[in-house]
């Protein structure tokens, strides 16, 4: 299963349509918020019952970078 994860400003939503996402992206990158797109794939084993997942960032928008 395919899941497009959008993290911003410390919080992140889920979405299963990638224009759904890429919108919310944008509507994120349009407020000036640090933002980013991931593309999840998510797999459950049959034998072991057990779900594992990747992950890839697609797209990112950072405005505010943390002072160290």
């Amino acid at each position: 299963m395919k899941i497009f994860r959008v993290e911003c400003n410390f919080g992140c939503k889920y979405f299963r349509c990638k224009d759904e996402a890429f919108d919310y992206f944008q509507k994120c990158k349009n407020k000036c918020c640090n933002v980013s797109v991931w593309l999840m794939t998510l797999s459950k084993s049959k034998l072991c019952n057990k779900v594992t997942a990747t992950q890839r960032m697609i797209d990112y928008s950072f405005t505010h970078f943390p002072n160290f």
